[in-house]
């Protein structure tokens, strides 16, 4: 598995409070969107979600991350990208040592 990783800049951005033991997140937001960029220490499962309101778009830096969207499950790996328009229902494993970037819109 390849490790991207993040440049000092970046880790003095607010860390965001994540929901799930073993990940992390560094985040900027404005009134148009929210730039999260995320990391799994240990496999985290994350169940089916649906966000209302928001776009969602990812780009895996490194690792790999299994999601489902709309009931259509795939493997993205490193360099490789997904959208999720909001509304839609979506669920994510993400694998040790998964880093991603990751746009929401607002």
């Amino acid at each position: 598995m390849n490790k991207f990783t993040l440049p000092p800049f970046i880790q003095h951005w607010p860390e965001a409070k994540m929901e799930f033991e073993g990940m992390r997140g560094w985040m900027l937001k404005n009134e148009q969107g929210l730039v999260l960029i995320m990391l799994a220490e240990r496999e985290i499962v994350i169940p089916p979600h649906v966000h209302e309101h928001e776009d969602q778009w990812g780009v895996v830096l490194a690792g790999e991350v299994d999601q489902s969207i709309n009931g259509l499950m795939r493997t993205y790996r490193a360099g490789e990208c997904h959208f999720v328009p909001a509304g839609v229902e979506h669920q994510t494993t993400l694998r040790a040592g998964w880093q991603g970037l990751y746009i929401f819109s607002k």
